[in-house]
Order: C-alpha cells, then structure tokens, then sequence
C-alpha cells in the first residue's frame, strides 16, 4: 500500500491498564528503552544497572513526584538446567525491583514497582485519588508487592 506509513514501527510504552469499576483506581504497565534514559557500557539487565532506587525514581517517574519510600527488593531466580552434563545446572543472580509508595503531581497516591530486563525497564503503577487510598490503597499494595519479571 502507497500510503501506507514507512519507518519504524512506533512503540507504545503502555502495555496494559486495567480501572476499576467503581472509583478512580487503576494499575498500568509501561515499558521503556532503558538506553533512552540512562547510558550504560552494556545492555541493562536489572535495575540496578540504572542506579540505586532515588536515582532510578529522577529517571523514571514523573516530574513533580513525591516519592514517600523507596525500597530495593531481591528475588531469588530459579537455577538454569543446561541440559549439557559439562556445564550442568547454571545458578542465576536475584532479581531486583525497586518499590515505591509516591504521592503524584496530580495529588494521587501510588504504589509503584520497576525492574529491568533485557535492556528494558518495565513500570508497574498502581494508584488512586488520595480520597479513595483508605479503600484501595491495601490492594494496590498488594498488586504492586507482587510484580515480578519472569524468565
């Protein structure tokens, strides 16, 4: 087609959002180049890479954020089988996501978890006007406390 768009595709950061029925509550996944934000020599492969949780928060969340705890949370990677008796079962390092409880510039509270893969940084929200955090806030919590990168 001759009028169809040329170049690269265009990649939309925002890979899911799901809204409550009632309310203003709502969780979004966003993925980001890390390249884009930070320069690093090697591909960024966990948060880490990017700088500790306060510089990865200048980096990642909006401007004007409040950002109220910042946390570093570690989980343990199951060990890869090889399949190959010379190299055997491979140990993986922890995986590292850095967790958030922010007060946004639009005056909602969130909870927010980042990690990083593959040259990828992966945001999960999970926020709510202030009004609504004494009903929401619990699962959002919960939400945000159970985000993990898988493979």
């Amino acid at each position: 087609d001759p009028d169809a768009p040329r170049g690269p595709k265009k990649v939309r950061p925002l890979k899911a959002e799901l809204r409550a029925a009632a309310g203003a509550a709502r969780v979004t996944v966003v993925q980001l180049q890390a390249s884009k934000l930070k320069q690093t020599l090697t591909q960024a492969t966990d948060v880490a890479a990017l700088g500790g949780p306060e510089e990865v928060a200048r980096l990642v969340l909006p401007a004007g954020t409040r950002v109220a705890a910042a946390r570093a949370v570690a989980y343990p990677q199951p060990p890869v089988q090889t399949g190959s008796s010379l190299l055997g079962t491979i140990a993986r390092p922890d995986k590292v996501v850095y967790r958030y409880a922010v007060v946004l510039p639009d005056a909602q509270r969130a909870e927010v978890a980042i990690a990083v893969s593959l040259g990828q940084i992966f945001l999960l929200g999970a926020s709510a006007p202030a009004a609504e955090w004494a009903a929401a806030g619990p699962a959002l919590t919960e939400v945000a406390d159970s985000f993990r990168l898988v493979k």
